[in-house]
């Protein structure tokens, strides 16, 4: 049966427009945070390459529907009890100054609970956010440094990074920006002596995103010469691609893992490091404006796939590339570093298909991998998942316990990082134009969708939010099922609401999700 074309108003033909020409309504909006505070769209400055849209800040989009119920799952679940639960990111965290685990655990866990805690307003999540936030502004070494003293490596830091400019964006807390210049100071006057290595090595792309938050709020230029710097010193990832070698399943003995897995070849077929690199390609094109670098991602993401890709829009990684086979499985930590790189690339490049891509992985890799109360998860997630048991896997080099859901089973990073797939994904609906509109980046409204115990039924309920309503114009790519397209202008406009018939993936989202944009904004 032929495939009917998509309708004109797609949304990859939405999103072309609106990159190239800012066709989206221009509504001012508010934080939901900052109670009278009308916060404006901080945009790339000069000499930066424009983003095509721009992440709106934290508290700005506030889920309703089944959205806000998955969110409050989440927070009634292990994302709002982690801390009482498990004794990584409890009170004796080296995050909170005590003599606990320092590294990268507690950064992961408020790196995901502080947009939970913001997307619905609650204060009991806040106040466990504001513990760790406090205790790392407050203990700034004289140098800049910050973070528990026992453990220097970069990484970790990294993450906390990213939890500050999410914080300030949603508190405008005045600690924040000299807190940053201070630390990346630092960093731009040690990495010559003490560089680069092992995750950090691998994971640059992350610092880097920070250093260019932080220039186009101080527009200090030293910081423009230490993503310079953190290019120079990470791992290349461009020409890792363009060369691609790692094309069959990795083993155990090819990574010499018994040697301690930190060897280029072991960090650079590791899953999360690959799911973190998709964003280095179009983060560094922010700074040097190169057309072969807004365009390395998409050579990285088909390697991806024709090796080692899998079909719910992931790669086999576990733990390393583990080819095309769906009985092989995708670490959760690698899929919510995957969306979130997605998110990021969607913003700065505009392509709709990351976006595409995005809800793919969104409402297939990142669900299956929890029960249904998310206070369990699993390590790895198989597409061709028959049994959750301790029986022999298939894995490149997990542990017996990667497919059975527990609390931390295998290993514990997923247990601290889980926690960011679904508010940063929230908070990836809805983005700032170039001209101060408002462009819907990311789909979360089918008709009738299916139900399952992993989400609620569908919610008939509508934005109480004093805002407009506005719908997504979609048309992803093959295997696509017809879903109801209905456009909604914003009031005061006069352009009438259209129905038609696009295409969508036959992996349905969950039900219905309004979502409001706090007061002055449109929502869905």
């Amino acid at each position: 049966m032929p495939r009917k074309k998509p309708h004109p108003a797609s949304r990859r033909r939405f999103l072309q427009q609106a990159a190239a020409a800012s066709i989206v309504t221009a509504l001012p909006y508010r934080t939901a945070h900052a109670s009278t505070t009308t916060r404006a769209t901080i945009k790339n400055h000069a000499p930066l390459t424009p983003n095509a849209f721009y992440p709106l800040p934290l508290g700005s989009i506030r889920p309703t529907g089944w959205l806000r119920a998955q969110l409050q799952i989440q927070a009634n679940g292990l994302g709002g009890h982690l801390d009482e639960t498990w004794s990584d990111v409890g009170p004796n965290s080296g995050w909170l100054g005590g003599t606990g685990e320092s590294w990268e655990r507690g950064p992961y866990f408020i790196d995901g609970l502080l947009p939970l805690a913001y997307q619905l307003d609650d204060p009991r999540l806040k106040a466990k956010a504001q513990k760790f936030i406090d205790w790392t502004l407050t203990h700034q070494q004289p140098n800049g440094n910050f973070g528990p003293t026992s453990n220097n490596d970069w990484w970790p830091r990294m993450v906390m990074l990213k939890v500050l400019t999410q914080y300030y964006e949603a508190t405008d807390d005045p600690r924040v920006l000299p807190f940053l210049t201070r630390y990346l100071a630092c960093q731009l006057a040690t990495l010559p002596s003490r560089p680069l290595q092992d995750w950090g090595k691998f994971r640059w792309q992350d610092n880097a995103l920070t250093a260019l938050w932080l220039y186009n709020r101080t527009g200090d230029p030293s910081l423009l010469s230490l993503v310079r710097l953190l290019h120079s010193q990470g791992f290349d990832w461009q020409k890792n691609f363009a060369d691609f070698r790692h094309t069959e399943r990795m083993t155990a003995e090819q990574l010499h893992l018994p040697e301690g897995g930190l060897s280029d070849l072991a960090l650079s077929t590791h899953g999360v490091n690959n799911g973190q690199a998709i964003k280095a390609a179009p983060v560094w094109s922010v700074l040097t404006g190169n057309p072969a670098d807004r365009a390395a991602i998409h050579q990285m993401l088909s390697a991806l796939d024709t090796y080692h890709g899998l079909p719910n829009g992931m790669f086999s990684c576990d733990e390393h590339f583990a080819g095309p086979n769906p009985s092989q499985g995708s670490e959760l930590c690698t899929v919510v570093e995957t969306m979130f790189s997605l998110e990021q690339s969607l913003a700065i490049l505009g392509d709709p298909a990351l976006g595409d891509r995005l809800e793919l992985i969104a409402f297939n890799a990142l669900p299956g991998a929890f029960t249904d109360d998310m206070w369990a998860h699993q390590y790895n997630q198989e597409p061709n998942q028959v049994e959750c048991s301790l029986h022999h896997k298939p894995w490149t080099t997990d542990g017996p316990e990667s497919n059975i859901y527990g609390l931390d089973p295998n290993f514990g990073c997923c247990t601290a990082n889980f926690h960011q797939g679904w508010p940063k994904f929230t908070a990836s609906l809805w983005m700032a134009s170039a001209d101060d509109g408002l462009a819907a980046t990311a789909y979360s409204q089918p008709p009738s969708p299916p139900r399952s115990a992993a989400f609620p039924s569908p919610s008939t309920k509508t934005p109480t939010t004093p805002s407009a309503t506005a719908s997504h114009s979609h048309s992803p790519p093959r295997r696509r099922q017809p879903f109801p397209y209905i456009s909604a202008s914003p009031p005061g406009l006069s352009t009438q609401p259209s129905a038609s018939t696009t295409s969508r993936s036959p992996h349905q989202p969950p039900a219905p999700s309004p979502v409001s944009i706090a007061p002055g904004a449109p929502a869905t």
